[in-house]
């Protein structure tokens, strides 16, 4: 199998998002690991380590003023015909439409990109219901996703493929032990400095712990982002008395991430939608670094929007009110003072994430990829 995929960003791949990159990373080098030809085309490739086999492919520097898009079009055209890819995968809209107006008969994937959801504008939607009437398949990563796809769009649930975002196996590899001293426990964010991640009430929660027990918990927050919401940050930590049981550490290598993770008794992840018609997507979105915290044994105290009671399940016990100062302390405490209750969501956690793990994730891409290349040879490919 012969499976072409692109890097459509005129942002160079190794300068990209992080988590798009470990995404895109994961179920690449997972399928040519698994003996899959793949292949990666990209405008800017820059510095890529740690694909293994996967054969990378840069779009030659060119005079001719065509959108990108077209460009890598041009080139993956003439790759297919010394190449012949069996299915191709993009995560662009016009890479897709494209793709099948040249190559109407081969299979092509579109990984879902809700620009609609976010927009609301109208040619958006047209656009994308074009490239979903022309795409053979349709990944979403969620169930809430998919069932969103389902309503707003005119689609077969056939053509939807619930297929998750991998995770790095190596996490499990990853011994996660409490370091904390018997006076102090360790509470650790990993992510984005923002302000819909519910920073801002952490930190009145460190305060309102620390009044009723002086010193028993701090908060560590490892990530960058918006420096001049970094500065608000620290300024609340002084105006609260607690700089000295908040820890900032700027951004962490992934590498060392599980070294500092071990510190910690808890994680959290609130999320906050400050956004009109929450177009951030949180009820649809599963944060990938919980998913990290449940694999690492690390239990998770988190929002109770959408996306967080499919990942943790409905009735997960320390799911909260990222606006309720009670209900983040009571469920901080309930998993710290209750060990058979912490046992029990570690336990149930690493379950509910397994699925998760990229051998999992590339078993999935490989039964879709091989599902659609049978539809292809018995003729019924379109539905």
């Amino acid at each position: 199998m012969k499976i072409c995929f692109s890097w459509e960003s005129i942002v160079p791949f190794n300068a990209g998002a992080h988590g798009d990159i470990s995404q895109v990373m994961g179920m690449l080098k997972g399928l040519a690991d698994r003996g899959y030809e793949v292949h990666f085309v990209s405008l800017h490739p820059g510095e890529i380590k740690g694909l293994g086999k996967v054969i990378i492919h840069q779009v030659p520097n060119s005079k001719n003023s065509l959108p990108r898009e077209q460009k890598l079009m041009e080139y993956i055209a003439k790759l297919h015909h010394s190449i012949n890819f069996d299915i191709f995968h993009f995560r662009s809209q016009n890479l897709v439409l494209l793709t099948k107006k040249h190559f109407p008969d081969k299979p092509c994937f579109y990984t879902m990109m809700p620009f609609y959801f976010i927009t609301k504008n109208k040619n958006d939607f047209k656009k994308e219901q074009e490239v979903i009437n022309a795409c053979d398949r349709v990944v979403v990563f969620t169930n809430n996703w998919k069932n969103y796809y389902q309503k707003v769009y005119s689609v077969s649930p056939k053509k939807l493929e619930l297929i998750r975002v991998g995770v790095d196996e190596s996490i499990i590899n990853n011994k996660v032990e409490n370091k904390n001293t018997p006076n102090k426990s360790t509470i650790g964010y990993f992510g984005g400095v923002r302000e819909d991640y519910g920073l801002e009430p952490m930190l009145n929660t460190i305060a309102a712990l620390k009044q009723e027990k002086k010193n028993v918990w701090e908060l560590m927050i490892a990530g960058t982002g918006n420096k001049q919401y970094l500065e608000t940050l620290k300024n609340l930590t002084k105006k609260l008395n607690i700089q000295d049981d908040v820890k900032f550490l700027g951004y962490i290598p992934r590498e060392e991430i599980f070294k500092y993770m071990s510190q910690c008794s808890i994680a959290v992840n609130l999320r906050v939608d400050r956004t009109p018609d929450k177009q951030r997507g949180f009820d649809y979105s599963v944060p990938i670094k919980v998913v990290e915290y449940m694999l690492a044994g690390v239990p998770v105290v988190g929002s109770n929007d959408g996306g967080m009671k499919e990942l943790l399940g409905r009735d997960y016990p320390l799911l909260v009110n990222p606006h309720s100062l009670k209900e983040i302390t009571t469920a901080i405490k309930k998993v710290s003072f209750d060990p058979q209750l912490r046992r029990k969501i570690i336990e149930t956690n690493k379950e509910k994430a397994a699925p998760f793990l990229n051998s999992s994730v590339i078993n999935n891409y490989i039964s879709a990829y091989q599902t659609i290349l049978s539809e292809t040879a018995n003729g019924d490919l379109k539905d």
